[in-house]
């Protein structure tokens, strides 16, 4: 029988990881968008806008499926179109592929909006709960400040890299959860 992990460590794990991987993708995003892409003014405020959109428009049926099925499911879904999304705006450079990597990983974050917090104030009732989230938000810190220096490294030799790699870790770390996150 495999060993869940504890859900403090879980929950630490999931915040330095996820802060890491989205500013892998954040670092250089603009700059692939501009540069590789060739998206102008509007383009640009239309990817942003779409991205919100399908945020504010999906907040309260994803939130359904965290309150209703599972808080742990909503969350690995989130992260699977969250990776599934930034792997297609890295693999195709096109104003479409943009548009629809928006839309995937704004739904995949609305499938984790709230759902983490509720899951570990229901799943780690030993702790103070200004402890859990201070220690989250110190791995947080630590994993944007990694994920910035990489995608910095990686993104000299490719600017696309950083963003499909990012995807893809996403979707390992869905899996690693789908393994190990207690609930």
């Amino acid at each position: 029988m495999i060993k869940k992990l504890s859900a403090y460590k879980t929950y630490l794990l999931f915040s330095g990881a996820t802060a890491l991987l989205f500013w892998l993708v954040f670092t250089v995003t603009m700059v692939y968008q501009i540069e590789k892409i060739h998206l102008n003014p509007l383009q640009l405020i239309l990817v942003g806008t779409t991205m919100e959109a399908a945020c504010f428009l999906f907040e309260i049926p994803t939130g359904i499926v965290a309150d209703i099925y599972s808080r742990k499911l909503s969350i690995i879904i989130g992260l699977v179109l969250i990776g599934m999304g930034f792997t297609l705006e890295g693999s195709i450079p096109t104003f479409a592929a943009v548009l629809a990597s928006q839309i995937l990983w704004g739904i995949g974050y609305t499938f984790i909006s709230g759902a983490i917090d509720a899951w570990i104030v229901g799943e780690d009732k030993t702790r103070d709960l200004d402890q859990i989230y201070l220690g989250g938000a110190q791995a947080a810190q630590i994993g944007s400040v990694i994920g910035i220096i990489l995608s910095t490294i990686i993104g000299n030799f490719s600017i696309r890299m950083p963003i499909i790699a990012s995807g893809c870790l996403f979707i390992i770390l869905a899996l690693f959860l789908v393994v190990y996150m207690p609930e």
